[in-house]
């Protein structure tokens, strides 16, 4: 999907017409071949085991950092996510209330999407 100044809506089109719009098609290839190495990272970091620990925490080691999913202590059946010194609470503006959404919240917080930063 490309956003380009001489058209109104958001325009789909493949990684050449989308290089040739950018006026940057080396570019162009390089974020496609990012989104499907994450993609493909994503893939793979899903079919890992989180463990459980004493506390009640998840943790799991992924690129040579471990990542926590912390069960709310309130009562609200929700979690957080802490990674690096960051936490989080809410995951695309919602609380995280499951852990399966913990998990893909942990994923983007380790390895976000190119032009985002955690």
């Amino acid at each position: 999907m490309m956003r380009h100044a001489e058209y109104f809506e958001d325009v789909h089109v493949g990684c050449i017409c989308a290089g040739i719009m950018d006026g940057d098609i080396l570019a162009a290839k390089d974020r496609e071949r990012e989104m499907k190495n994450r993609a493909k990272r994503k893939q793979n970091y899903l079919k890992k085991e989180w463990r459980v620990k004493k506390n009640g925490n998840y943790v799991l080691k992924y690129k040579n950092e471990w990542l926590t999913i912390v069960p709310s202590k309130w009562g609200n059946a929700g979690f957080g996510v802490v990674w690096n010194g960051h936490g989080m609470w809410r995951y695309k503006g919602k609380s995280i209330g499951d852990f399966l959404t913990a998990v893909y919240a942990a994923f983007d917080l380790v390895d976000p999407l190119i032009g985002e930063s955690s």
